[in-house]
């Protein structure tokens, strides 16, 4: 158990874990701080971004500090050098202009820190991906062990697996929304007993962003060589009848890479049985330089990646979707000023990519 929480840091990847949930006597090891590193380059256009962090020790409710003034490159199989310049502290972007992974090219990663530490991930080929070739949906009615209906779509792909190599993939998904309104106030009157929206329109087209951020959805062709993959992907909800707008990622992965998050996967799920492995740290493939004992976590791939866009139907269900009752006893009210769409997480002014 002696990497409990370290593992725990390793699986999160800077996605927002915050706390361990069992104080463990886990040694002084786990006192001595590792570099948690979470680079990727594809295919697709830039920029790219690596996330340097250093682990803290269990009882530390930040978990990762952000890893500031490294120097950070990567290295292609022809010898150019392309650096990274840093944004927000502890990540670190490529230049879109002059850098593009291309697949067929090994790429290397070169973080030097401010107090002269070297490391180094192992090169990277970058493998193509299969195209997809179809996205499509299935309409599903549930009923619930209490009698409850939920409705809703299971979306899949199709996409031709190449025979005679072992291929490895991962999916992720995006969904986006065209917004009508950048803000909403809810302000409720109590005294008169009304209770009000506020509503802004957007100045500029804007999308609301929803994305399979942690999700880890993995496969292998072992027993499906060279055949017809077909994919579940996610599921949409059955709130409306207009289209629901998705763009789908195919990852080609390295084999490492595939056993690393698989890993974290097998990690994750543990219930704690007594017959569950215990926790352990999970290799990456990067290294400090002068000193190959040091453990350091995470990982830097290079993939491929097809991409495609659908609007899936949600017209041809023949009963109606639920009723909205969010807004039951609200009156809306629209505002004269339109409000700006400001960038974020969730939200985004550059047109989604088939659109």
């Amino acid at each position: 158990m002696k990497y409990t929480c370290v593992l725990l840091l390793t699986i999160a990847l800077f996605a927002g874990l915050t706390a361990c949930i069992d104080q463990i006597d886990t040694g002084t090891e786990d006192i001595v701080p590792k570099l948690v590193v979470d680079g990727q380059i594809t295919n697709l256009p830039g920029p790219y971004r690596v996330k340097l962090g250093q682990s803290e020790p269990y009882d530390n409710a930040s978990i990762t500090r952000a890893v500031a003034n490294a120097t950070v490159y990567v290295v292609d199989d022809l010898g150019n050098r392309y650096d990274l310049t840093e944004g927000t502290r502890g990540t670190y972007l490529t230049d879109s202009l002059s850098f593009q992974g291309e697949p067929g090219r090994t790429y290397t990663l070169h973080i030097r820190t401010d107090t002269g530490k070297e490391y180094q991930s192992q090169p990277q080929l970058l493998q193509d991906s299969p195209p997809i070739d179809t996205i499509f949906s299935r309409y599903v009615e549930e009923i619930t062990a209490n009698g409850v209906t939920k409705d809703y779509f299971e979306v899949y792909l199709k996409s031709q697996d190449v025979a005679g190599e072992k291929n490895f993939y991962r999916w992720k998904w995006t969904h986006y929304e065209s917004l009508t309104y950048c803000k909403q106030t809810f302000a409720p009157d109590t005294e008169n007993g009304v209770n009000y929206r506020l509503y802004s329109f957007c100045c500029e087209p804007c999308w609301r962003i929803e994305r399979c951020n942690n999700c880890i959805d993995l496969a292998n062709d072992q027993y499906t060589d060279g055949n017809v993959l077909e994919r579940l992907i996610t599921t949409i909800p059955y709130d409306s009848k207009d289209d629901y707008f998705m763009v789908i990622e195919q990852y080609a992965l390295s084999e490492k890479a595939y056993r690393f998050w698989n890993s974290v996967v097998s990690q994750t799920n543990n219930t704690g049985g007594i017959f569950d492995n215990p926790p352990a740290s999970i290799p990456g493939n990067i290294s400090n330089v002068n000193d190959p004992q040091e453990l350091v976590l995470g990982l830097f791939t290079a993939s491929g990646v097809s991409r495609k866009s659908v609007y899936l139907k949600r017209d041809y269900v023949p009963k109606p979707p639920p009723p909205d009752n969010s807004g039951v006893g609200v009156q809306i009210l629209l505002s004269p000023l339109c409000e700006p769409c400001r960038e974020g997480i969730v939200r985004t002014g550059v047109k989604p990519p088939g659109w």
